[in-house]
């Protein structure tokens, strides 16, 4: 079994909202976490958040490779893949899956103002 995570991450890097579901759930069914902040901010987002009914105002739909800003992103995935080892993750109970992806948002929190807001682990391996 697979899940998606959906986190939305402030230009600094820190996680200020997150939802997951099962891997096969489109995409869209994730605009919930960017719309609650309508109005506030705008929000970069893959062409798959496009929802004809409803168009939102804050969010930005944007091609692989078009913002830089998107790099953040892909930095804070490998964290969650490499660091947290999220990749190989057993557990069977929504609430415990749930509390393992709280946590990691949070230790991402953490790892920022530690590492004054730098994305580079590589002084830790010392």
């Amino acid at each position: 079994m697979g899940i998606k995570l959906a986190w939305l991450v402030t230009a600094q890097g820190r996680v200020v909202a997150w939802r997951w579901d099962r891997a096969e759930a489109p995409d869209n069914v994730f605009r919930e976490v960017a719309t609650q902040y309508e109005g506030q901010t705008i929000t970069l987002c893959d062409n798959g958040f496009r929802e004809t009914e409803a168009p939102q105002q804050n969010l930005k739909y944007c091609q692989r490779g078009t913002w830089n800003e998107r790099f953040l992103i892909e930095t804070t995935l490998s964290w969650v893949t490499e660091v947290f080892n999220s990749k190989k993750m057993y557990h069977r109970v929504t609430e415990h899956l749930t509390a393992r992806l709280g946590y990691m948002a949070a230790l991402l929190n953490c790892l920022l103002d530690i590492t004054n807001g730098e994305r580079s682990l590589a002084q830790f391996a010392i």
